[in-house]
């Protein structure tokens, strides 16, 4: 099955994408022209999806300026094609959406631009929440998350749509002991004994 990576490549992965048939995420130069490369050593044709920031701020082409050069480049490399255009909700699970279709316009603007090159790539956006919750976000594929697994993505998340838990967690106590008032526990200490506490 196809399998599209959604990390950050460095140029010297370039290789490992190729000989795996591996459809890569691009939004730089630097990678496009690595995967142009080696694609072209190898005698492929890599399809590619360009991610593109709307407001997550992570990895992607923020401005459409940006974006227009990735395109035209792109265009230039014979062993690589545009398959799909994506972007990446930060708060769509939250019950305010406005900050979610503020990110749908951007991307729409993205898109837009895009067409008027003449690319018609699919698109995507829609996480779990996003999928669940806001129709506007599904495009052409949407990317299910923890819905997969049967939960909702947080507590303001629509719940009708009779997700079941397909895993159990399960495990034995291995170790049992006091903790003093002001102790924290575990990663993040994010829980602090209030009093004489067994953990």
């Amino acid at each position: 099955a196809p399998i599209l990576d959604f990390g950050g490549l460095l140029p010297e992965n370039a290789d490992m994408i190729v000989d795996y048939d591996i459809t890569p995420t691009v939004f730089s130069e630097s990678i496009l022209l690595a995967l142009q490369e080696k694609a072209a050593q190898k005698g492929k044709v890599l399809p590619v999806h360009v991610k593109v920031d709307t407001g997550m701020n992570r990895i992607g082409v923020k401005a459409p300026e940006d974006l227009k050069h990735l395109l035209r480049l792109l265009g230039s490399c014979e062993n690589i094609t545009l398959e799909g255009l994506y972007t990446h909700f930060a708060i769509s699970e939250a019950a305010d959406k406005s900050f979610t279709m503020e990110q749908v316009r951007r991307f729409e603007t993205m898109v837009d631009l895009a067409r008027q090159m003449g690319y018609s790539p699919l698109l995507h956006a829609a996480n779990s929440a996003a999928a669940l919750d806001v129709a506007e976000t599904r495009f052409d594929l949407v990317r299910m998350g923890l819905a997969l697994y049967g939960y909702y993505t947080g507590p303001d998340c629509r719940r009708d749509a009779n997700l079941l838990p397909v895993l159990t967690w399960k495990t034995s106590v291995v170790h049992v002991k006091w903790i003093e008032p002001g102790e924290t526990v575990s990663y993040g200490r994010l829980f602090t004994a209030g009093r004489p506490t067994r953990v």
